[in-house]
């Protein structure tokens, strides 16, 4: 019986064990995340463990700016970002990111914002290479110059989306809409459009 017993309270610790680690962040993660979010740094400055503390947490994530020109290193007189920030391996699947401006970060290797909601989003010059966006809505999103080769956009909405220079090599745009999207001067070599809505889609001068 005490063999039982145990046997049937370790497995319920065991059981429990995983559950500690879905708690929601402590209000004092949170502020935390914020306070990093809203400073400047460029490189690996622990933005990515902020961003999903915070998504974690349920905090709005819409109208957030993240772009090269506010927390990176950026040359005003050139009009050139030098040093984005740093989000490789981000995970916000699901995540309310409307309005918000990625523009000149480091969106590779493993990231995932797939079915994310990304309308009016701004991804100018960021590197999106091997990103995860299936299933995100990007409508009315700039992409402007964004290096997305390999990029997954299987089923996003790119509706209406500023597509203009972006490189898109081998990338998956199977079942995506882009309608009245603009593409113009776009690499799609080895891209995947099967089954893509392209009503409207300005090509000029498009590879």
């Amino acid at each position: 019986m005490t063999r039982a017993l145990f046997s049937i309270f370790s497995a319920l610790l065991a059981f429990a064990g995983p559950s500690s680690h879905a708690q929601a962040p402590s209000p004092e993660a949170v502020l935390l995340a914020w306070q990093n979010l809203n400073t400047s740094s460029p490189g690996n400055s622990g933005k990515v463990r902020a961003l999903e503390t915070l998504h974690a947490a349920g905090e709005p994530l819409v109208d957030i700016d993240l772009s090269c020109e506010r927390l990176g290193r950026y040359d005003q007189a050139a009009d050139k970002c030098l040093q984005g920030v740093w989000l490789q391996g981000l995970e916000l699947p699901g995540a309310k990111l409307a309005r918000s401006d990625f523009s000149g970060a480091d969106l590779r290797l493993g990231v995932d914002l797939s079915g994310a909601d990304l309308q009016l989003a701004k991804f100018i010059g960021t590197f999106l290479v091997g990103a995860n966006l299936s299933g995100a809505n990007l409508a009315e999103a700039d992409l402007t110059g964004a290096l997305a080769n390999q990029a997954d956009f299987h089923r996003a909405n790119l509706g209406g989306a500023n597509l203009r220079a972006v490189t898109l090599f081998q990338a998956d745009l199977s079942q995506v809409s882009l309608i009245s999207a603009d593409m113009s001067g776009a690499d799609l070599q080895a891209a995947n459009l099967a089954q893509a809505n392209m009503t409207d889609v300005h090509l000029s001068d498009a590879n």
